[in-house]
């Protein structure tokens, strides 16, 4: 497969797959890239290497701040 222009892609729901990747980070606390990957990229059968990439990228965001991981705890934590 060659490579996949943004346009091709249009039709993804980056909520969904980030919320997709935030569940998955609360189910495995220890899981890596590659895990989570390996796991959710079969939701996406048009383009699953690719949106491994993507994934992996929305995991990374989710890492550098944890806050969004668990909103409902952090609020927790505020009150």
């Amino acid at each position: 497969m060659g490579p996949v222009r943004y346009r091709d892609l249009d039709g993804i729901d980056l909520d969904a797959a980030r919320e997709k990747v935030r569940r998955w980070m609360l189910a495995h606390p220890g899981g890596t890239p590659a895990q989570m990957a390996a796991d959710l990229q079969g939701g996406y059968p048009e383009f699953p290497e690719h949106m491994a990439v993507v994934l992996r990228g929305l995991m990374a965001a989710l890492q550098d701040h944890p806050a969004d991981l668990n909103p409902s705890e952090t609020a927790e934590e505020n009150q």
